[in-house]
């Protein structure tokens, strides 16, 4: 258990190491942010944690969207996940000889003689370059309906009848933007897809596309359009598991995965959790989808299974009830 929140400036020990992320103008900036930690009652010690979440009515923020909001994120979610400063060090060293990796990488010499390459050639090097370049987009609750207030902060809420409005946000394939033979070969490639209410905004993609998507926009994806679906190879669903590490999906969640699954185009499925939960309960977790799988297969002997994700998940096993050990506190009909 732990305690109420204490802010970098309340902690005796040395200042962790700050972050650096590098700009769309290729500049680097180094970024000491505000540290929050938890005091165990246990024994005292401090440990990095998140800053307890703010709910609020109106419309929510949209997914980050500039290098900064994505560092600043990434940074927030890796300092809340580490159990002590050490750890967040050596996750940070870590990600930081990566990136350090790929910036070598970006800054090998340029071929100058590519534009002398016969077009046939080219042409064949920026199909290859969009193929293995997947688009990744995030869906968010962009707004709520007029009628009714958010319950929790949630889409999910809305009156009969009323559009459910969601965003789709990606950076744009960075192909469209190289020159003008790229682009004309790229606009034939990419489509916009994850249209808003009344078919305004989307994003550009192909297959194939990685998707991220928080638990309660699921049910906000339009089946009717398969061929936005059709580019998906993987989806990362975000889900908020309850009190004890509980998992829950309705059966309205379910037939909507299973719609999605069917289109055999999925590669890999992600259920992110918020926060860790017992590893027990995530084998459940497993088995289910593993089931679900297996329905869908028995349909369709060609069907491909994805690759299933869950996590984070602890050891530490709790006693429960006889209640507690049915499947039925994973997949309910509650929303």
């Amino acid at each position: 258990m732990s305690t109420a929140l204490q802010s970098d400036s309340e902690v005796p020990a040395a200042r962790p190491s700050p972050y650096t992320y590098t700009d769309e103008q290729w500049k680097v900036h180094t970024v000491h942010p505000q540290r929050y930690y938890s005091r165990s009652r246990e024994d005292g010690t401090l440990r990095p944690t998140r800053p307890a979440p703010c709910s609020f009515i109106g419309n929510p923020d949209i997914a980050p969207r500039t290098a900064a909001e994505k560092a600043r994120e990434a940074d927030k979610a890796l300092w809340g996940s580490c159990k002590s400063v050490e750890e967040y060090e050596a996750k940070r060293r870590e990600m930081d000889d990566v990136a350090a990796a790929r910036a070598v990488e970006a800054g090998r010499a340029t071929f100058h003689p590519f534009p002398r390459l016969p077009s046939e050639l080219r042409c064949r090097i920026w199909v290859m370059a969009m193929v293995n370049s997947p688009t990744r987009i995030a869906i968010t609750c962009s707004g709520y309906t007029p009628a009714r207030l958010p319950r929790g902060g949630r889409c999910g809420t809305v009156a009969p009848g009323r559009p459910r409005i969601f965003a789709a946000t990606a950076f744009m394939p960075p192909l469209m933007l190289v020159n003008w033979e790229a682009h004309g070969l790229a606009s034939r490639h990419y489509r916009r897809a994850f249209r808003g209410v009344n078919g305004g905004g989307g994003v550009l993609a192909a297959y194939p596309s990685v998707l991220t998507i928080e638990k309660a926009m699921v049910l906000l994806l339009p089946m009717d359009r398969g061929e936005d679906l059709g580019s998906l190879a993987e989806i990362v669903v975000v889900v908020s598991p309850g009190l004890g590490g509980r998992v829950s999906f309705s059966t309205e969640y379910l037939e909507q995965f299973k719609s999605m699954l069917r289109m055999g185009t999925i590669r890999r499925l992600e259920l992110r959790l918020t926060r860790s939960i017992p590893r027990d309960r995530a084998r459940r977790v497993e088995e289910y989808f593993a089931s679900l799988f297996s329905e869908i297969q028995a349909a369709n002997s060609k069907w491909v299974t994805p690759e299933l994700q869950v996590g984070p998940v602890h050891d530490e096993e709790k006693p429960r009830n006889d209640s507690e050990s049915s499947s039925e506190d994973l997949f309910t009909n509650d929303d």
